[in-house]
């Protein structure tokens, strides 16, 4: 798996993960893939939870906009832009600085160096 983060949105620390392999959807996965899925997943939820000083780090997936299977991961603290359910961001979310994203990304990146599943 490869985490992919963005750094022009409202929420800082929110990333992409995905297979190395393309995969259309999560059943594509092959059997270590999907084995490893649960443990990668769970690691970089925590990690993003705790570099971004957050509550709690939803995770979805969508399908409808990409050709390929990932999962978002958005850690959420009180406040902040994300409202959950359809809409996910209120509609007044302003973005957060380069410089607050590049933060989460650098402590994120620090905590998950040298992990492989």
């Amino acid at each position: 798996m490869a985490a992919v983060r963005r750094t022009a949105w409202p929420i800082p620390g929110f990333a992409h993960l995905e297979p190395h392999r393309h995969t259309p959807f999560i059943a594509d996965l092959d059997g270590p893939e999907a084995a490893a899925l649960g443990p990668v997943l769970a690691r970089v939820a925590a990690v993003l939870r705790e570099a971004a000083g957050a509550e709690k780090t939803y995770l979805y997936v969508f399908g409808d906009h990409t050709p390929h299977f990932h999962v978002n991961l958005a850690p959420h603290r009180p406040g902040d832009a994300l409202v959950g359910g359809r809409g996910l961001l209120s509609q007044d979310a302003v973005e957060a600085s380069p410089e607050t994203h590049e933060a989460v990304a650098a402590t994120a990146r620090a905590a998950l160096m040298g992990f492989r599943r």
